[in-house]
């Protein structure tokens, strides 16, 4: 698995098991921390492990919308 695949759905903030508008939200919020990205958005968000929540793990969430475990 390369660098910047996934198994399964990441990005459940809220542990639901499926992608939606609540973690959206969250990774919203995260990436609008003008502190960074506390662990906790960085534990669900950061996929390319950057130590950051950026634009390319906005990314990852959108191509995971409504993907369910």
């Amino acid at each position: 698995m390369g660098t910047h695949e996934f198994s399964g759905c990441r990005g459940d903030f809220d542990g639901n098991e499926i992608i939606d508008l609540i973690d959206h939200a969250e990774l919203v919020d995260c990436i609008a921390n003008a502190q960074g990205a506390p662990p906790a958005c960085r534990d669900s968000f950061d996929f390319d492990s950057n130590l950051g929540v950026d634009l390319f793990d906005y990314r990852v969430l959108q191509l995971n919308f409504a993907c369910s475990e």
